[in-house]
């Protein structure tokens, strides 16, 4: 989750545990009230998720181990 939904997602829940219409919240934040509700729905706050990236030697690492395991000197 990025940055600006999650200083979205305290200012949600804030303003919604004060009673604040969903309406009036996605109005004056200028975001979707479907956003808003998705933010109301996550219990605690959302944790960032890094992506997972792979070099292109990933592929190939078992067979460099092997061939450097192998090698007579």
């Amino acid at each position: 989750m990025k940055v600006k939904d999650l200083r979205d997602w305290y200012t949600v829940n804030n303003m919604y545990s004060k009673g604040v219409p969903i309406k009036q919240i996605a109005r004056e934040l200028g975001i979707a009230r479907n956003t808003v509700k998705k933010l109301i729905k996550h219990e605690e706050e959302p944790r960032y998720s890094r992506k997972v990236t792979y070099t292109k030697i990933d592929a190939y690492k078992d067979k460099i181990r092997v061939w450097y395991l192998e090698r007579d000197y």
